[in-house]
């Protein structure tokens, strides 16, 4: 899935294929339970093949503007590798989305308050965390990324927070 480029014990840089995700958007403070049940009737056979097959880690949340809760996110699940072309789905609020490789720096221990990620502290300590993407290289901080390898298990938080080198795989604005 991906390639280790770099690691610490903060951080790791990867550099993941191109893949295809389901996905759906909600608000900041939207249902979180209510995004993963419409993805997960996707993988149960909600979609225009009526195919069924098992869920792919990691759940990704997309925040695209970290200088406001209030924005819009997007909640993707990676689609197995076993589709040239994926089932569209049934729901018209999921959609496909290809990305292309991306290369990524993962903190998965920083911020991390009992393996919940808080999304407010990681917002308004702007300082550490642009002193560790300086001390990486250029990575894209106006959007980030929290992905949960567990997502049925929500009471965890996400278990590591994306940022990307310059580029937009999930082609946000």
């Amino acid at each position: 899935m991906y390639d280790l480029l770099s690691t610490n014990d903060n951080y790791e840089v990867r550099q993941y294929n191109p893949a295809t995700w389901v996905s759906t958007n909600s608000s900041m403070f939207g249902d979180f339970d209510d995004s993963v049940q419409k993805l997960m009737e996707y993988f149960n056979g909600a979609n225009a093949d009526g195919t069924t097959f098992d869920m792919v880690s990691p759940l990704i949340m997309t925040i695209p503007d970290n200088s406001s809760l209030e924005s819009e996110i997007m909640w993707s699940f990676l689609l197995p590798s076993l589709f040239s072309q994926p089932p569209a789905p049934h729901d018209d609020s999921l959609f496909l989305t290809d990305t292309t490789s991306m290369t990524v720096l993962a903190l998965s221990s920083m911020f991390n308050n009992n393996n919940k990620f808080d999304i407010e502290k990681m917002i308004s300590d702007d300082f550490a965390l642009q002193s560790i993407v300086d001390s990486v290289g250029a990575f894209e901080t106006q959007e980030f990324y929290a992905a949960f390898f567990n997502p049925l298990t929500s009471s965890q938080g996400a278990n590591e927070l994306w940022f990307l080198a310059p580029m937009n795989p999930f082609g946000l604005p």
